[in-house]
């Protein structure tokens, strides 16, 4: 069995088909004993072992899957991100909240912008009765373009829990 091959039901997430994959069954009967903050650790790990930044500089994006990755309007299924490989900040955020959500942990799907800028997706994540922002693409589309930090410029999350709550 492929690590992407479909094993059962499947919700619409957006424009994300949440379909259930065996990695991701894997992982998350793995992790299902961990304290939040360890699975919230593992999933961010996840992400970064099994998904490329797509907008990292000098990507070499296989030419089947680029226009996957880029059209952000028609559906597809979590398998198909993971079998790419390759993803853009909604492609991270709709694999990790499948994630939290199959481990119970509450999530708020967000998207921010800067004036004159992008939209850009992030995870509002509860961790011990806490609103906290959980962006892993940031971290690494950050490292791949050689700056420090963990998130964007700070308007993109002016949306977010953690600063509502």
């Amino acid at each position: 069995m492929s690590n992407f091959e479909r094993i059962g039901p499947r919700n619409r997430v957006e424009n994300i088909e949440a379909d259930e994959v065996k990695i991701i069954e894997d992982f998350c009967t793995a992790v299902q004993e961990m304290p939040a903050r360890q699975q919230l650790e593992a999933i961010r790990d996840f992400l970064r072992n099994n998904l490329l930044n797509a907008m990292k500089p000098g990507a070499k994006i296989p030419p089947e899957v680029i226009s996957r990755v880029w059209d952000q309007k028609t559906l597809k299924a979590v398998s198909t991100i993971l079998s790419d490989r390759y993803g853009v900040c909604l492609d991270w955020h709709v694999v990790g909240q499948v994630l939290l959500n199959k481990l119970g942990i509450e999530t708020r799907f967000q998207v921010g912008a800067v004036e004159g800028g992008p939209k850009h997706t992030y995870l509002d994540v509860k961790i011990d009765g806490m609103w906290e922002i959980f962006d892993p693409f940031a971290e690494q589309y950050l490292e791949d373009s050689g700056q420090k930090g963990t998130l964007f410029q700070p308007d993109y999350y002016l949306n977010s829990n953690a600063y509502l709550t």
